[in-house]
């Protein structure tokens, strides 16, 4: 976009100082965009990151993508010894990975399913891991995205990313949405970035 070329330019002057360690300013307009409090939304350096970061934090045994889709979580899960199943087996699983909309086949998960995918989680204790990376270019956004559920289930958390849909790649600006306090305290801690 032009309006972000001429903004970057217009405050370059920013990067003579380092940022706030908290980036409130930049959660509160994420949480202004997406309709949450700032207090559920995480950044990073990517969605890349995030997926990353929320994996060696789960830190899940067997974890169930639903695929063919992005092959990044399947890295992730086996870099930290997991495993990574793509048929709904019987075994135990602790993670279940979304992308919804799904990349490469855009099919997407409404709003009303993910609950009953999300109740049915939760008496299992598995945590769901929804990648909306591509939601902003879905016609019905407003039920697929599960932003909402985030104030009411403590086993999610979406991922997004600038890079799409804002054709921002270099800015390499991820976050992450939750309810889950533990886990944003988790992430934060943990990430090396911040400390």
């Amino acid at each position: 976009s032009p309006l972000l070329r001429t903004a970057l330019s217009e405050q370059i002057d920013v990067i003579t100082t380092y940022p706030d360690r908290e980036y409130t300013s930049l959660r509160k307009c994420i949480a202004e965009y997406c309709g949450t409090e700032y207090e559920n939304v995480i950044v990073g350096n990517g969605s890349t990151e995030l997926i990353s970061l929320f994996i060696q934090i789960e830190h899940p045994k067997k974890a169930m993508v639903i695929g063919p889709t992005y092959s990044e979580y399947e890295r992730e899960i086996s870099l930290g010894g997991g495993t990574t199943l793509y048929y709904p087996l019987r075994e135990s699983i602790d993670l279940i990975v979304i992308c919804n909309p799904n990349n490469p086949t855009s099919s997407c998960i409404t709003r009303t399913e993910m609950r009953h995918i999300l109740d049915a989680c939760k008496e299992h204790d598995i945590y769901v891991m929804v990648d909306e990376t591509y939601v902003e270019f879905a016609d019905n956004m407003a039920e697929i995205s599960a932003v909402p559920l985030t104030n009411y289930y403590n086993n999610i958390v979406i991922l997004r990313g600038t890079s799409k849909f804002f054709a921002a790649p270099g800015l390499r600006l991820g976050y992450a949405i939750t309810g889950n306090r533990d886990l944003i305290k988790s992430i934060n801690t943990f990430n090396p970035e911040k400390n």
